[in-house]
């Protein structure tokens, strides 16, 4: 029991990180499904871009407060546009991905949908971590 115990607090926050990661992908699916009736085609990619940036905003939240515990009052705005930055970011390293493999090299949409996301959650956490809520020195 003390070793689970153990391995839960040394994996805290990447523990908490894949919780919220899936808690915001169910965000992102609700404001979707929220939408998906008051935006009809051809203004489909809106509630995609309405869905995002209210999943972004619940990962910020979650992430700053409970995942990183960052306490910084100082520093809000910088880590809010840090934060809105970097996904922006990794959502166009995932298009990016996406037009390359998939539409010029032809590669199966789903292998290469799968390995985006993987590299896109890892990006995220390094991003998130060492540049968005890094921790003070004197901490």
């Amino acid at each position: 029991m003390l070793k689970i115990k153990e391995l839960l607090n040394r994996y805290k926050e990447l523990i908490l990180y894949l919780i919220f990661g899936v808690l915001t992908t169910a965000v992102s699916f609700a404001v979707q499904w929220l939408f998906k009736d008051v935006i009809v085609l051809p203004y489909a990619w809106l509630t995609t871009v309405i869905a995002w940036f209210f999943s972004v905003l619940f990962a910020f939240i979650t992430n700053k407060l409970i995942v990183f515990e960052s306490k910084k009052k100082q520093g809000f705005f910088k880590e809010f546009f840090l934060f809105y930055g970097s996904r922006l970011f990794t959502g166009l390293v995932e298009i990016g991905a996406m037009a390359l493999f998939v539409d010029i090299c032809r590669f199966n949409y789903w292998a290469i949908k799968i390995i985006a996301n993987v590299v896109i959650i890892i990006l995220n956490y390094i991003l998130s971590k060492f540049i968005v809520f890094k921790k003070d020195k004197t901490r």
